[in-house]
């Protein structure tokens, strides 16, 4: 009897053994090089990290970047070297990997995605696509056609935006209640060097942006030229990855053409763009298209006031002008009008930072968004 009882008794552990066991997840991302995708997806894997219910993995597809140091301990972190679009080897590293790792969960973020969707039929975890998608939509709404083509596979899939939401549940083939609008999120990294920088603080500008046209950088430039009309004492620094292409020499071509060379800097990436909004009075985004900005969470987190042009989610993150300034796309002159308004008058300006950093604690936290997405895990593995 004291031996069945024994028996029984190491069952029970066993079964609770099983039962408490860490869920694998496995965040996946194009690149570690710094941009507002990339960062979301480290974001992720290390927040969830902290959440004992899950045992949690970044695997990186091809290029890594300065994201690489931001991956904290606790997070397993794999390179799988992809060299070209459809790669065998790479392809074939991701499959041993999810194998080893018995992976239940693969939250993919935007492109990403392909190589767990071709892999997928040879395991049975669930796949989340974490849609990003910036471009500005055709009239009809409807995505082009590789990501209607795969969307089968997803189980969920997040839109970081409501136009995205309400273009997914009208042709991705997942089920509209399988698909929700979940904001981008950041976390503020405190500076502990930061560069010095040229001007008075009270007249920096800071545009966190990689140079590609879809930001819009020339368009900031033409404002910003219109600023220092004014403003002579004013400089701009655009923080961001440069492409080292074609667009990022035309901004440089125009820096110089207009002697903007002592006013307009572009550091390119850096580790920690909190060095940069810790030392400057405005942030400013001229995008002519966006998904949900990270920027602007981050100019939030910093105490920034804003002037931004009204496309993708940044009116509602703005709360339709109550938090910050929104101009037309592609209109220098009321971009010039804003940075300068802003500038010189620093009772308004604080009154914008102070509302928009209280905006973004209520409704862009870490631990509100993490939550949701611990929630739809659960609920896609029957566990809630």
């Amino acid at each position: 009897m004291e031996e069945r009882t024994s028996k029984c008794t190491f069952l029970f552990f066993d079964i609770m053994a099983i039962l408490m066991k860490p869920i694998p997840v496995l965040v996946i991302t194009d690149s570690l090089k710094l941009g507002g995708t990339e960062s979301v997806a480290v974001n992720i894997a290390n927040d969830l990290s902290e959440d004992p219910r899950f045992e949690v993995f970044l695997v990186c597809s091809r290029a890594e970047g300065e994201l690489l140091d931001r991956i904290k301990p606790g997070v397993v972190y794999f390179n799988l070297q992809k060299k070209r679009q459809l790669d065998l080897k790479a392809i074939w590293r991701l499959h041993r990997f999810i194998k080893k790792h018995r992976i239940e969960i693969v939250h993919a973020h935007s492109t990403s995605m392909y190589f767990p969707v071709l892999i997928k039929l040879f395991h049975h975890y669930k796949l989340v696509w974490h849609d990003h998608f910036g471009l500005v939509l055709p009239p009809s709404g409807k995505r082009f056609y590789p990501y209607i083509s795969v969307s089968p596979f997803f189980d969920f899939a997040i839109a970081v935006n409501e136009q995205l939401l309400k273009s997914n549940r009208k042709y991705l083939h997942v089920k509209p209640e399988n698909q929700i609008f979940l904001p981008n999120y950041s976390v503020r990294i405190e500076s502990t060097t930061p560069p010095p920088l040229a001007g008075d603080k009270n007249s920096r500008v800071v545009c966190l942006a990689n140079i590609r046209p879809q930001k819009d950088h020339l368009n900031l430039m033409a404002a910003f030229k219109m600023v220092l009309e004014e403003i002579p004492e004013a400089t701009l620094y655009c923080v961001g990855v440069c492409a080292a292409d074609e667009y990022e020499q035309s901004v440089r071509t125009y820096v110089k053409e207009n002697a903007l060379e002592n006013h307009v800097f572009l550091t390119g990436a850096v580790a920690n763009p909190f060095d940069y909004l810790s030392q400057c009075s405005v942030g400013v985004l001229s995008s002519e298209s966006e998904g949900m900005p990270l920027s602007l969470i981050e100019y939030g987190l910093a105490s920034l006031p804003v002037v931004c042009t009204d496309v993708g989610e940044c009116a509602v993150v703005l709360a339709q002008g109550k938090n910050g300034i929104l101009v037309p796309r592609h209109d220098a002159e009321a971009l010039a009008q804003g940075i300068k308004s802003l500038i010189n008058d620093r009772q308004t300006a604080t009154q914008y930072a102070v509302s928009f950093k209280a905006f973004i604690a209520a409704h862009y936290s870490k631990e509100a968004i993490i939550e949701k997405l611990t929630t739809i895990y659960l609920k896609l593995l029957n566990k809630l």
